[in-house]
């Protein structure tokens, strides 16, 4: 099988001086700038990495060339481009003067791009929409050395006056990348295929093995009892994306920095559990219905295979049927006795509530609400768009998420039968497990993201197939665990810095920590929360701009005791602790604060700023209509 290397960074030749400069502008010449440079010092500013993570600012009219070594199979160049714009209020505005990224190879033109796209926003310019890449192929270069020349130009079009404002382009991440062999490895019992399937939105206290009972999900039930069941896994964050890039990585959503606020990337320097398992000869395909997870976003890294699909949370999207379709397909096209791993990413219980068919009222008490509940209902309450529901309403939005879990259950039975269909389900390890939960009135509220409450936390993760022990684990684990506990299994050496595998399981417990910026679920708070295995639990909410901070001063401090039946409800006060009990709550603010302030500190290089990822945003409610953030 092929995996990909890096032969050469040109952003790296550039600064060493081994790239010859043809022109540049005389007031700007190209120039190597930290990665902070692209956000002028705010967002990207508060990042760790951002002095050894360089871009080159190219002001038409621009151009240097690199010499290459000599190619070696499926070469490819990727060139990053990014434009600061003028005025990231007035699209019309943005980029008064267009330039031409251009990409020549032996001087012969292989791939342009002009800027002018910016101008086509229909909104303030957030930086994840101001990226695009180039790709040019060399595969039929291999064997020779050639000589790349990348240039901003303007092809003699009208230019700014001295002194009249430009928008601003750069050049980042230049990568030569090519193929090299790695030996497939042989599926067995011993080395069994991985299945990750990640529930979007799927709360752990809505199954019926973790207290619901209501027979919400007997498929998993069944999976649970054959495998090893976390009952208190822990999810990083109380959304999509810093949960999954912690999900793929292993790591805090501070070090990955996928926080969604300053960035949606995932970074290249990255080290993802996919990648690692393709170093080993796996091959690996992904099937994602969260637009949010896309290409252009970066989290293909390390599957050769990569779906996106729309969600059923927008019409004509693929729910978990025809998700499950795809994935049965391509298992269906591997060699046989090939090792795979795959990836299944399903959004059913996410927004708006409403499973296919008849499972839809399955749970249904009482007459429907004459009020239509559909579409991105949570982020039309917190906008305040939407009157707070009656509780006869807010028992229905539960019965409509009860009917979501037990259609997607369905699914899972299906996957079962498949994989037994097929002879694969004692070569098979699957986990299931979620990205975060989701607030069903719990707390007086619905959704996710705005806050780090339980519901939004807590969610199921199972193991089950060959190799697996069968229990319980009953201390609190985060679900950040799973990349390094897929790369124990394919062999691969671990994450640096990424949380403990989940196998061999332990049961030493210690806390665990979860992270939200909630800039597109309300005002704009840093949450951080712990909680340890006597059920301890405290939620720090944070002043200032971000992790570039040192040691914050927490604005609040909440304290719970996850035994007592308040649960979240009530905050304990001093005078409800005693003073060893006291001593304990403060041990775990410091450790929160310290894990915020670490992982800031633990921050890869390689510092890129979000893709295109707006209409993602909006798809799934987090942004409306109009534009505004919700």
């Amino acid at each position: 099988m092929i995996s990909d290397e890096l032969l050469l960074d040109l952003e790296q030749a550039f600064s060493a001086g081994r790239a010859r400069v043809l022109r540049q502008d005389a007031e700007r010449p190209l120039r190597s700038y930290p990665a902070a440079w692209l956000d002028k010092q705010e967002a990207l500013g508060q990042l760790a990495s951002d002095a050894s993570s360089s871009v080159l600012h190219a002001r038409a009219e621009s151009a240097f060339e690199v010499d290459t070594p000599i190619l070696g199979p499926g070469a490819r160049l990727l060139a990053r481009t990014f434009v600061y714009p003028v005025d990231r209020q007035d699209p019309s505005r943005a980029d008064p003067f267009p330039v031409t990224f251009r990409v020549l190879v032996d001087g012969e033109e292989r791939a342009a791009l002009s800027s002018a796209y910016v101008r086509e926003m229909d909104r303030e310019h957030p930086f994840d929409r101001l990226m695009r890449t180039l790709e040019v192929d060399l595969s039929a270069e291999q064997g020779r050395a050639l000589t790349l020349r990348l240039e901003t130009t303007r092809a003699g079009a009208t230019g700014p006056a001295p002194g009249e404002p430009q928008a601003e382009p750069v050049w980042w991440h230049l990568s030569l990348r090519q193929q090299r062999a790695v030996p497939r490895q042989r599926a067995s019992s011993a080395r069994p295929h991985l299945l990750v399937v990640c529930v979007d939105t799927l709360a752990a206290g809505r199954l019926s093995a973790w207290g619901n009972p209501r027979p919400t999900s007997p498929q998993l039930d069944a999976w649970a009892a054959e495998g090893l069941r976390f009952t208190r896994a822990i999810s990083p964050s109380s959304w999509t994306l810093p949960a999954t890039a912690s999900l793929f990585t292993g790591l805090p959503p501070n070090t990955h920095g996928v926080l969604g606020d300053a960035r949606s990337y995932l970074m290249d320097a990255l080290d993802t559990w996919a990648e690692g398992l393709t170093a080993q000869g796996l091959v690996g395909g992904a099937f994602v219905a969260n637009p949010l997870l896309a290409r252009a976003n970066n989290f293909d890294q390390g599957f050769s295979t990569w779906v996106n699909r729309d969600g059923p949370t927008e019409p004509g999207g693929a729910d978990a049927s025809e998700m499950l379709d795809q994935l049965l397909g391509w298992v269906d096209g591997q060699l046989a006795d090939a090792r795979w791993f795959a990836y299944l990413h399903l959004m059913d219980p996410h927004a708006p509530y409403g499973a296919p068919g008849d499972a839809r009222l399955r749970f249904a008490r009482g007459p429907v609400p004459a009020r239509d509940l559909s579409g991105h209902l949570p982020q039309r309450l917190h906008s305040q768009d939407e009157p707070p529901l009656t509780p006869a309403e807010q028992a229905h939005v539960i019965d409509l998420y009860d009917g979501e879990v037990a259609y997607l259950d369905g699914q899972l039975q299906r996957l079962r039968e498949a994989l037994e269909l097929r002879g694969l389900d004692d070569r098979t390890l699957v986990v299931i497990t979620a990205d975060h939960g989701e607030e069903l009135f719990e707390l007086g509220h619905l959704g996710h993201g705005y806050a780090l409450n339980e519901p939004m936390l807590h969610v199921p993760l199972v193991l089950v197939g060959p190799g697996v022990p069968v229990g319980e684990v009953t201390q609190p684990v985060t679900s950040a665990s799973l990349a390094n506990t897929l790369l124990r299994l394919g062999g691969a050496p671990p994450v640096a810095g990424g949380a403990r595998a989940l196998l061999p399981r332990s049961e030493q417990g210690r806390p665990v920590f979860s992270l939200t910026r909630t800039h597109l679920f309300g005002p704009q708070r840093i949450l951080v929360s712990a909680q340890d295995p006597q059920r301890r639990k405290v939620v720090l909410e944070l002043g200032g701009d971000g992790p570039g901070q040192e040691r914050p001063a927490p604005l609040s401090v909440l304290r719970y005791d996850l035994t007592r039946p308040q649960g979240e409800q009530e905050s304990l006060l001093p005078g409800d602790m005693d003073a060893a009990q006291h001593a304990a709550y403060r041990a775990l603010e410091a450790a929160a604060l310290d894990w915020y302030v670490s992982s800031a500190a633990a921050r890869p290089g390689d510092v890129q700023p979000l893709t295109d990822n707006e209409a993602a945003l909006r798809a799934n409610g987090y942004i409306g209509a109009d534009g505004d953030e919700r």
